[in-house]
């Protein structure tokens, strides 16, 4: 059985390299842009816009344009240069880079040209250079920023956190499928809403007993006893929850549904001194 695990486990004195690292993070967030690496055509030359990028688990961040010079055309027929987000693992580097005569069709077929052991490419653009012109056209430039197999879009944490919160809950009490059934009721949540919490809350007490430091719930009021939960608005940790301030950094989390009617507590346990 092939078995992996870390950080920071095993033999004493072992150590967790970056590709470990690296390797977690393309796990959670996936390869793609979160923003930004507009285009812009000079004469024969690129100018990609500032933006961020993540991919393989390395990132980049590019706070200002670059000028990419286009090789000049040849006479034996037009050819495609791709405008590129390049990690070079051998350079220990993630750059801006341009791909000269590629073929797309190609790629698609195999990777591997340009994604292997030396490097991984997002491909941002790809720029039709027609046969001894002196000139870039702006309709011979294809996007593809949006397409998923060559470049795509990584979920801002906005987007995503939802779906986190709902992974966290699962992951504290273990009770996913009852969850889902619950949170399914869908339009009437409102209506039924607190009655299907009561329930939850009761499997939760049944399972476990009480709940879990930094457990999170949402609903229209706060579980009970009141006075253990407090609201995820941001700020600091009131005194009096130490154990919850230690778990996080002293600052309580800022979840706010579009709905006002709804808010999200988190589980501080009992206060102290009161």
């Amino acid at each position: 059985m092939a078995l992996s695990y870390g950080f920071c486990l095993g033999e004493a004195g072992n150590q967790t390299d970056s590709q470990q690292f690296s390797m977690v993070f393309q796990q959670l967030a996936g390869d793609g842009i979160g923003s930004g690496f507009d285009l812009q055509l000079q004469g024969f030359s690129l100018r990609l816009g500032g933006g961020y990028a993540f991919l393989q688990g390395r990132w980049i961040r590019l706070d200002e344009p670059v000028l990419l010079a286009v090789q000049p055309a040849g006479y034996r027929g037009d050819r495609y240069d791709g405008v590129a987000i390049q990690a070079d693992f051998q350079a220990r580097q993630v750059r801006p880079a341009l791909l000269t005569d590629i073929d797309l069709k190609q790629l698609r077929q195999n990777p591997a040209l340009f994604r292997n052991e030396q490097k991984y490419c997002l491909l941002l653009y790809a720029i039709r250079v027609r046969r001894g012109s002196s000139i870039l056209l702006k309709e011979d430039v294809q996007d593809l920023r949006d397409d998923p197999f060559f470049c795509g879009q990584v979920a801002s944490l906005s987007a995503a956190a939802p779906d986190a919160l709902r992974a966290f809950q699962f992951f504290q009490t273990g009770l996913d499928e009852r969850i889902e059934n619950l949170l399914a009721q869908g339009d009437q949540v409102l209506e039924s809403g607190d009655k299907a919490l009561l329930q939850l809350e009761q499997l939760m007490e049944n399972v476990g007993g009480k709940p879990a430091l930094g457990q999170l719930h949402t609903g229209r009021k706060a579980p009970q006893p009141a006075e253990n939960w407090l609201l995820c608005q941001g700020g600091d940790v009131p005194s009096g929850y130490p154990a919850l301030s230690a778990l996080l950094s002293g600052k309580l989390p800022d979840i706010r549904c579009q709905d006002p009617r709804i808010q999200t507590y988190i589980y501080g346990g009992k206060r102290e001194g009161a």
